[in-house]
């Protein structure tokens, strides 16, 4: 599960624009990663702040 959560954020790091959830949630099926919905829970933050976090960190 580790692995999966850094892939998911590494792929928020390497897209070019945030995605809205319905759109990460396809590239998430797509790459095997979690969904916006997963992501918002263990992180406690609404998807868009998170992303935003996630760039500003790289």
């Amino acid at each position: 599960m580790e692995e999966m959560y850094q892939k998911s954020l590494e792929m928020i790091k390497k897209l070019p624009e945030i995605p809205s959830g319905e759109e990460w949630n396809e590239i998430a099926q797509k790459n095997g990663l979690m969904n916006y919905l997963t992501l918002q829970y263990i992180e406690n933050e609404r998807f868009h702040a998170l992303c935003e976090k996630i760039r500003r960190a790289s």
